[in-house]
């Protein structure tokens, strides 16, 4: 139960632990500059200007020598936060406007001096397909509870919450992580701190603590020694109590360093039937599963697991996951089923996911793209047109759907005509661009296709569509020479043995033709003339 409203104003601390962080300080510091009523900083050692740059936003500095140890840094500050609430921030992380005002309110009238309180935080993307994970970490508590940090590395207060008697509650609100999080040079550093205090507290422990395990397996994740982050994961899924948080990350971080590293690679389904005896409801491990055994041409067990991820699937909130993991669920299901040639059931699911995610640029796309294969003409330009932010776009996007439905009739010259004119005066939407490639290169015009996939690339360097037609239109071209070449060589072949009476050899390119088929040679000749745009 919620601990009565309070008209009394609460003090809250933020709290951050600086080394050399310069350059993301700003952003974080102006960022709460609104909401706190106290910035307090720990600097261990910083020889850059992250002082002066603290000192311009009125922050409490402490300078004091690092001891190798992130709590005794954490609970150094503790003892001089005056706020009656404490949130802690790392350097480069910021929050919303929309963030700040819930915060506020929540901690003025709703937060529980007996609760500590996880926020969410989201992560910056640092793969191709652009999509964002968030977590949630106990970052916020009142200063009243008595609260301290332990452990060198991945340190936390949930020992000391135990021993007080203080439970669990999620506040509102986001933290965003600054995109340099990911730059080499910090992940770098960060990763070799992260195996020095590991190791330095590992001698310290009898029984070695799943956490260090994990710290471990991250750190060397970052450097890039998948090898060697196996082990570490292992151990930690070993040491971790069973059905625990910090077992289900295990498995999380030993099946992604097993999916990078080619020996191991086997093993993985193996390992992913092991974590779901123990998580088996767990939407990431059986997403995984479903594209483990459907690389191994088993449609009918993916299917079975995606359906499972849809309708039973659960998400630990303590652990990275991907956002819209729920959405990626529904479009891994839809493509199961389309795959076994259940498409109308996979259009079908689509949109049910629309009903609960009608801005999914993921499921409306695959929804359009079954639309127009299941002759669905009018839904295709529907949610082509709902699709689009502006009236321009409403417009164009309506034709180059309409443009869609044309070409999976292989009416060419009209599709091409509606998608060339979109292209022309300006449509850089993932639908023109696909359904534009997917034209040209259906009609042989391989330079022009390239032209757009080039300008798609520009626009969008993450679209996982755009990598996949890239791929396709070089094994598609080499396809195409290679025909041409072997129709070249059985005309010649032709030539010499063809005989229409024993006088006269004809060269089958002599034969008549029928009038369907000099017809459609002819619109696709004068097609392959036609420039994408007017040059």
């Amino acid at each position: 139960m919620s601990a009565p409203a309070r008209k009394s104003r609460q003090r809250l601390t933020v709290a951050l632990v600086v080394y050399c962080d310069q350059s993301l300080l700003p952003v974080t510091l102006e960022s709460v500059k609104t909401l706190a009523d106290e910035i307090v900083i720990e600097d261990v050692g910083s020889w850059d200007e992250s002082v002066q740059v603290a000192q311009s936003y009125s922050a409490r500095i402490r300078q004091a020598e690092w001891t190798e140890s992130f709590s005794d840094a954490k609970n150094a500050l503790l003892k001089r936060v005056i706020g009656d609430w404490v949130l802690w921030l790392e350097p480069g992380e910021t929050l919303t406007e929309a963030s700040l005002k819930e915060l506020r309110e929540f901690i003025n009238t709703e937060a529980d001096k007996s609760k500590a309180y996880m926020v969410a935080v989201e992560g910056p993307t640092d793969d191709d397909s652009g999509s964002r994970e968030q977590t949630a970490e106990l970052r916020l508590f009142s200063t009243k509870a008595g609260l301290t940090f332990k452990g060198r590395i991945r340190e936390s207060v949930r020992e000391s919450m135990e021993e007080r008697e203080v439970t669990i509650g999620l506040a509102p609100g986001v933290i965003l992580q600054d995109e340099r999080r990911n730059q080499f040079e910090k992940k770098s550093f960060n990763a070799h701190l992260a195996l020095r205090l590991a190791n330095l507290e590992m001698a310290e422990h009898e029984k070695t603590p799943a956490r260090l395990d994990l710290a471990i397996g991250d750190a060397l994740c970052d450097l890039g020694d998948f090898v060697h982050a196996a082990p570490a994961y292992s151990n930690a899924v070993e040491h971790a109590l069973r059905g625990s948080t910090e077992q289900l990350e295990a498995y999380y971080g030993l099946l992604s360093a097993m999916d990078r590293n080619p020996i191991l690679q086997p093993a993985s389904l193996e390992t992913c039937l092991h974590a779901l005896e123990i998580f088996p409801l767990d939407a990431q491990l059986l997403l995984a599963m479903g594209g483990y055994v459907q690389a191994r041409n088993r449609g009918d067990l993916a299917l079975r697991a995606f359906e499972s991820a849809v309708r039973n699937g659960r998400v630990d909130l303590e652990t990275w996951r991907l956002l819209d993991l729920p959405e990626v669920a529904v479009a891994f299901y839809a493509m199961a089923l389309r795959a076994q040639g259940q498409e109308a059931e996979a259009l079908a699911q689509l949109e049910d996911g629309l009903t609960r995610f009608p801005k999914s640029t993921r499921l409306i796309k695959l929804a359009i793209d079954l639309s127009v294969k299941l002759d669905k003409d009018a839904r295709a330009i529907e949610l082509a047109e709902g699709w689009a932010e502006t009236p321009r776009d409403k417009m164009l996007l309506a034709d180059v759907a309409r443009a869609a439905c044309l070409a999976m009739k292989k009416s060419w010259p009209e599709a091409l005509a509606l998608l060339q004119r979109a292209y022309a005066i300006g449509c850089e939407h993932p639908l023109c661009f696909q359904w534009l490639t997917f034209s040209l290169v259906s009609n042989g015009q391989f330079e022009s296709a390239k032209v757009v996939l080039e300008h798609w690339r520009k626009v969008a360097p993450n679209d996982l569509d755009m990598q996949t037609y890239s791929s396709a239109i070089c094994s598609e071209e080499a396809l195409h020479k290679s025909d041409e070449e072997s129709r070249e060589s059985q005309a010649e072949l032709d030539g010499r043995f063809y005989r229409v009476d024993d006088a006269a050899n004809v060269s089958a390119a002599e034969m008549p033709k029928p009038a369907f088929v000099t017809q459609a040679e002819s619109e696709k000749s004068q097609l392959s003339r036609e420039s994408v745009v007017d040059e």
